[in-house]
């Protein structure tokens, strides 16, 4: 039988034996139950909103796991969407990216000392496969501990790492569902008949061995570029790619690449790049959710075109920083209105909307909206970024512009 959390926790804070230290103790209890994927973090946000508990919960090193300030609820009657900030995304990411272990499962090993250095923390003389699949588990499980990190986000990690959700289910990875991963059985077989010999290795490691490390069990083509994935430290590489923008993984090469393929031309949708678009920055995002965004925003503006007889969409593209110090993806539909008045998209967002805010935006970034409204009103709503949408008049605005912004 299904527990319901929100009823236990009500029932535990109903009893006068329970104190404060007590009520962080369930608070703990429920991020655990999130971190084994027995509830979700929104079940757990709510649980947290509906009994007003102000947890000071730490773990062993005195850091705390859980911020209840960072965590907010639309009040919006239309929608239920627990608001997740993207802050934690970026955060969860760039931590990924620098730890000492998990860095070279995006990051292929091509030096003997990366190669040492994992070896001591195994706690072994020569590099030993399987001792370096649990270390880099054990990472990953100790790094997301009491982080509120997109659902579809944790399970690319996990089943990449283990070749299972973090329910335990076995699974594939990425919009390409891959079968190899870090644990999967041909790697185990390729690491018996290989000792010592790391999985990713780079051109210096793999010219020093004479070996190339794991071949994959197929052939996949990446869904960003199109290139081949042949070997496993290609296919390290291709999983860096989903989650770092960067001068070699450029958001203007990606989209590039998007547009071809979803063929965007022979709809005679325009799609024109700005000159300010930058190509040689960083940006930790998780890659996969900004794609379907920006496919769903296309798609939004497609569909109003023909709904409304309009001309197929004109539409800039630009990718700059603001003076907030945030990353922002301007789509700009520069022939048309935005179809409500300034009120009526104060006060209810449309369907396509929610579900782009549900399926894609939550967690990933802040979007705005800057547009010409139907009663002829020019300005910009915070569509969603966790607090009470208000309207900043801007004078000479036209067509709409959905502009996501990303913490850097």
């Amino acid at each position: 039988m299904e527990l319901n959390y929100d009823t236990m926790v009500k029932d535990l804070f109903n009893n006068p034996s329970i104190n404060q230290k007590d009520k962080d103790r369930i608070v703990e209890l429920l991020l655990k139950e999130r971190d084994k994927g027995f509830v979700t973090e929104e079940q757990v946000i709510q649980i947290i909103k509906n009994h007003s508990l102000k947890p000071s919960v730490v773990n062993d090193n005195s850091e705390i796991f859980f911020d209840i300030n960072n965590i907010t609820i639309s009040n919006e009657s239309n929608t239920d969407i627990v608001y997740k900030s993207p802050k934690d995304t970026h955060d969860f990411l760039v931590a990924y990216n620098q730890d000492s272990v998990l860095k070279y499962t995006c990051h292929n090993i091509d030096d003997e000392d990366i190669i040492k250095d994992i070896n001591n923390e195994c706690g072994v003389p020569e590099y030993d496969y399987e001792k370096h699949l649990q270390l880099i588990q054990n990472h990953f499980n100790q790094l997301r501990k009491g982080r509120f990190i997109s659902h579809r986000l944790i399970n690319l990690i996990s089943v990449y790492l283990t070749g299972k959700t973090v329910k335990g289910v076995d699974s594939e990875w990425s919009s390409l569902k891959i079968k190899d991963n870090w644990a999967c059985d041909q790697l185990k077989n390729w690491a018996q008949n290989n000792p010592h010999i790391v999985p990713n290795p780079g051109v210096n490691i793999s010219s020093s061995t004479r070996n190339s490390g794991y071949k994959l069990s197929r052939l996949y083509k990446s869904s960003l570029t199109g290139k081949r994935i042949i070997s496993f430290s290609e296919l390290v590489l291709y999983f860096k790619s989903l989650f770092h923008i960067k001068a070699d993984n450029s958001l203007k090469s990606i989209l590039s690449y998007i547009n071809e393929v979803e063929k965007y031309d022979d709809k005679n949708i325009k799609i024109i790049f700005e000159d300010n678009f930058l190509e040689k920055t960083e940006l930790f995002t998780y890659v996969d959710a900004l794609v379907q965004s920006y496919k769903s925003i296309i798609k939004i503006c497609y569909n109003y075109a023909q709904k409304n007889n309009l001309e197929t969409p004109i539409i800039h593209l630009s990718f700059y920083e603001d003076s907030d110090n945030k990353k922002c993806l301007c789509i700009h539909h520069i022939n048309t209105k935005y179809g409500k008045t300034k009120n009526d998209a104060l006060s209810r967002i449309g369907e396509e909307q929610k579900n782009l805010i549900q399926k894609h935006i939550n967690g990933l970034c802040d979007l705005y909206i800057q547009a010409l409204f139907s009663d002829d009103s020019s300005g910009e709503i915070n569509l969603w970024n966790g607090k009470e949408r208000i309207f900043t008049s801007i004078d000479n605005l036209y067509g709409v512009k959905y502009i996501m912004k990303f913490d850097i």
